[in-house]
């Protein structure tokens, strides 16, 4: 670094001062370094590259993810570069992949208990006239209201976040959650025997 910019502070945690001198490789996450070589090469080769995600050492040890845009200037012989700090945008995105993964697990299981409830009539396991048709019917009806339920629920979270709904809060009885549960499975235990 031949010239620091004062944000360096608030996004490594060190003092410009500190930088002069230092090379960026020093502070990239060791399994990063070959990349940012590589990265350095082609724009001093004069390849344009488009900004290169990377994660720099903070004086605390952790790391931050940073965007790093840079151009190679073959006059002053140094790069020129610009950090943008996406550690927010990082943890927004994990967070989505994560809801996301819950949404698809949530809906994958009572989608299954009416997929497995209409195999059961499809067989004949359960006709018509048995007794269980009508609480297997009923089940899958739940169920179905059930993922109908949770793409509301996430819609609203939606909501919420963007300060379009008030949360209100009320107590639960832990049995009939647990009882919602049973009545779920039920189908697929007993499709597996």
């Amino acid at each position: 670094f031949v010239l620091v910019n004062p944000a360096s502070r608030e996004i490594l945690q060190i003092p410009p001062e500190e930088l002069l001198g230092a090379h960026i490789v020093d502070l990239v996450r060791p399994e990063m370094v070959k990349d940012t070589i590589g990265f350095m090469d082609e724009l001093r080769s004069g390849i344009d590259r488009p900004p290169m995600e990377l994660q720099l050492r903070r004086r605390d040890g952790t790391y931050t993810d940073l965007l790093w845009s840079a151009i190679w200037s073959k006059d002053n012989q140094v790069f020129i570069s610009i950090l943008h700090d996406v550690s927010v945008w990082k943890q927004a995105q994990q967070l989505k992949q994560e809801i996301m993964a819950m949404i698809t697990h949530d809906l994958r299981n009572p989608l299954a208990t009416v997929n497995n409830v209409l195999e059961l009539i499809d067989r004949g396991v359960i006709k018509p006239a048995d007794e269980k048709f009508s609480s297997s019917i009923a089940m899958a009806r739940r169920n179905g209201d059930r993922m109908l339920s949770l793409i509301s629920d996430f819609m609203d979270m939606q909501k919420i976040r963007a300060g379009q709904m008030q949360l209100e809060l009320e107590p639960q009885e832990m049995q009939k959650l647990f009882s919602s549960v049973e009545e779920m499975t039920a189908a697929t235990f007993e499709i597996a025997g």
